[in-house]
């Protein structure tokens, strides 16, 4: 289930009926998209229609995904599969992009997905915090060395030009999305 809150008469709502497992939510250009454990990425409406569902069978890397992030620059949608890579779906007219190490990415283990104004930031599981151009479809240099390596999970999340990544024992580490300097 989804469960639903409309601010605007202070109410819950019924529930989203998914009829899956969820692992990630995020809510994009009026659409809540769900990854799940093993059924690709569903899409609704906030009125609790199906939007859209993409799995493998539509080109997804895997039916598992991790976390997904919707790009409002692009209106591109980032899966991220834990041993498959990642997936950019144009949520507009459905069509999916995966990459994988055969793409030259550094990883396929991704653990978490945020994407800012054009740019996916993926977490992995053994390679630090990997980007790629959502625009130009073009692998960034990655973030990696930075004395936490092998950690079982490192949640991303951006706000304006700063990136947070938590990194288990350790706290939270702090860059500058733009220059890529750790604050």
């Amino acid at each position: 289930y989804i469960d639903r809150y409309d601010f605007s008469i202070q109410r819950w709502l019924p529930p989203i009926v998914t009829e899956t497992t969820g692992l990630s939510i995020v809510h994009g250009n009026g659409v809540v998209y769900l990854g799940t454990i093993d059924d690709g990425v569903m899409a609704y409406h906030t009125n609790g229609t199906v939007y859209g569902h993409w799995t493998e069978v539509d080109g997804l890397g895997a039916d598992i995904v991790r976390s997904v992030a919707y790009d409002t620059a692009t209106n591109l949608l980032v899966a991220g599969h834990p041993q498959s890579g990642f997936s950019i779906i144009d949520v507009i007219n459905g069509s999916i992009e995966t990459v994988t190490m055969r793409d030259d990415i550094d990883s396929n283990f991704i653990t978490d997905v945020a994407t800012r104004n054009g740019i996916a930031y993926l977490a992995t599981e053994n390679k630090g915090v990997m980007r790629y151009d959502l625009t130009t479809d073009t692998v960034l240099s990655s973030w990696n060395s930075l004395g936490a390596d092998n950690l079982n999970s490192a949640p991303i999340a951006t706000d304006g030009s700063t990136i947070y990544l938590g990194l288990e024992g350790f706290g939270v580490l702090v860059y500058d999305r733009v220059s890529g300097d750790i604050i």
